[in-house]
Formats: structure tokens, C-alpha cells, sequence
């Protein structure tokens, strides 16, 4: 049975995020255009990790480079497409308007 854990990697994975193996969480990064951006989010690899509750959405929003706790969740809840997160880095000066 998937994890709450499972099913946003997976939502990630289909919105350009890759994962990067090291040390004691993985860490999965935006690529946009074929670059990694600086928008990631962190996953521990411990087996006790297997939901992400409200008190780990700070970490998360900071990590994701989004304003909302209500964004972080629409991004892998699927609402928030890949376009409308590249969208979210353009207007929050993440990523350039031309990229």
C-alpha cells in the first residue's frame, strides 16, 4: 500500500522533480528546461516517515520556494499543474521570465 509519502513523490516525479540520493534524506529537485532550479524539498529515509503532516509544510513551502502552505499542497495534490508551477517560480522571482 502507498504511503502519504509514496503518492507526492509521485506527483512530483510527473512535474519535472528528480530525485538526488545522499546522506540521510533524498532531496528531489525542480529541473526546468533541462537545468536544475533551486526549488527541492527534502525526504527523510527513515521507514517511521511515512506521512507528511501540517508541521513539516514550513520546511516545505521555504524548500519549494512557494508563498502558501495551500500551494505546497495543491502542487502535489495535483490542482497545481507543472505549468502552473514554473508559473509560481516566474512571478515569485525564482526563475527568470525568459527561462
Amino acid at each position: 500500500m502507498a504511503t502519504a509519502i509514496d503518492v507526492i513523490k509521485e506527483s512530483l516525479s510527473k512535474k519535472g522533480f528528480r530525485q538526488i540520493e545522499g546522506g540521510n534524506h533524498n532531496k528531489w529537485f525542480f529541473y526546468h528546461n533541462g537545468k536544475r532550479t533551486c526549488a527541492y524539498i527534502v525526504f527523510s529515509r527513515s521507514s517511521k516517515m511515512k506521512d507528511f503532516d501540517d508541521s513539516l509544510l514550513v520546511a516545505a513551502k521555504r524548500e519549494l520556494k512557494l508563498k502558501t502552505n495551500g500551494e505546497v499542497r495543491d502542487l502535489w495534490n495535483c490542482p497545481m499543474s507543472q505549468a502552473d508551477f514554473i508559473a509560481r517560480l516566474k512571478e515569485y522571482g525564482v526563475l527568470q521570465a525568459n527561462e
